[in-house]
């Protein structure tokens, strides 16, 4: 993926706030194209060595919803695929 990243200012305590954009998808599956463009604003803390996009419950926007959104399908996805594994492994409690 291609990020864009923009200081627009002093978030609370001791963070910037950082518009983050998703410019473009390079690889992945055709629901994440529709991310494309889309953009969220993170209170980033200043003495971080991670990305802003890696603690997305700190971020407001569109992106934000859309990517939440897009992790809660996959997560279904997966249950609903694995059900009977997961069945099996609740048994022995």
């Amino acid at each position: 993926m291609v990020w864009e990243y923009q200081i627009i200012g002093n978030g609370p305590g001791d963070t910037c706030k950082v518009k983050t954009t998703l410019l473009k998808v390079i690889e992945g599956k055709a629901e994440s194209q529709t991310l494309q463009g889309k953009s969220m604003t993170c209170n980033y803390p200043i003495s971080t060595l991670n990305l802003p996009e890696d603690d997305i419950s700190t971020c407001t926007g569109p992106l934000r919803e859309e990517l939440q959104e897009l992790i809660i399908q996959r997560m279904h996805n997966y249950l609903i695929k694995n059900i009977g594994e997961i069945k099996e492994d609740f048994k022995d409690f």
